[in-house]
């Protein structure tokens, strides 16, 4: 049997609640922008490496 939760053991429950999802915003929002970053820059690898390819079998 479960005993029921105090104002303030519910009242805790959500704070922490609270924590741990601004926690999960924070990191996600702090690690988007370097994988961004990431992506575009060996998207930008690629497209350089195949204007060389095309530079060097055209002379």
């Amino acid at each position: 049997m479960k005993t029921p939760l105090s104002y303030e053991q519910m009242t805790m429950i959500t704070e922490r609640a609270h924590r741990e999802r601004n926690a999960a915003i924070r990191e996600l929002f702090t690690a988007f922008p370097g994988k961004v970053l990431d992506f575009a820059a060996r998207g930008f690898e690629r497209f350089v490496r195949t204007l060389l390819v095309d530079a060097k079998s055209g002379l």
